[in-house]
């Protein structure tokens, strides 16, 4: 993993300095995760629930490196990340806040652009609202991959994607003395965002 940052910091330091255009600006929009199943499971408990209240927010900066024929697109934003489930009679709601950074590759056909690649996402809090909820233990980091297309409108720029987690992620918590997990809490997300380029 360390090698494969240090080949994507030297990869855009790269491209920074044969640049032909630089883009810098903010975004913000909604996402939701389509990854609506939850499974709970403890020794003697194996439910699971669609949830519900899944659309949320993100919100960060982006900046994209004009070269010959294709552009990269490195970016840096909050995700918030929420959903609510009723298991067996208890409303739960979890609520994922990280920080994600893209680095996407792409080319534009006409007025359209076309990017993937992957993104890095760290986690700065796991919430778990339900009755009795004494301890909270996950994963801190994973990647996924992101896919989408976009348009500019003078310094506008709208875009739509959808974001892949491939690690899988795993949440553990105790509660009314019985201990529980979600075994993949991997989300899948759809994103729609507009940015304003600043310079």
């Amino acid at each position: 993993m360390k090698k494969s940052i240090t080949y994507l910091s030297f990869l855009l330091f790269s491209s920074l300095i044969h640049a032909q255009t630089f883009d810098f600006g903010i975004k913000a929009g909604l996402l939701m995760d389509s990854n609506s199943e939850i499974t709970l499971q403890s020794i003697d408990t194996n439910a699971s629930d669609a949830a519900t209240n899944n659309l949320n927010f993100h919100a960060g900066f982006y900046s994209v490196i004009g070269l010959t024929g294709y552009f990269i697109q490195p970016e840096l934003y909050y995700t918030q990340v929420g959903k609510v489930f009723n298991i067996n009679g208890n409303k739960t709601k979890i609520a994922n806040k990280r920080i994600d950074l893209p680095i996407l590759v792409g080319m534009k056909l006409a007025m359209v652009r076309f990017y993937a690649g992957p993104v890095f996402s760290t986690y700065l809090d796991d919430k778990i609202k339900t009755d009795d909820f004494t301890a909270l233990a996950s994963d801190d980091f994973t990647v996924g991959l992101q896919a989408g297309v976009g348009v500019n409108v003078k310094k506008f720029k709208f875009d739509l994607r959808v974001d892949q987690s491939v690690s899988e992620r795993t949440l553990s918590y105790v509660s009314k003395g019985d201990s529980y997990f979600i075994r993949d809490n991997r989300p899948r997300l759809i994103l729609l965002s507009v940015g304003y380029d600043l310079f």
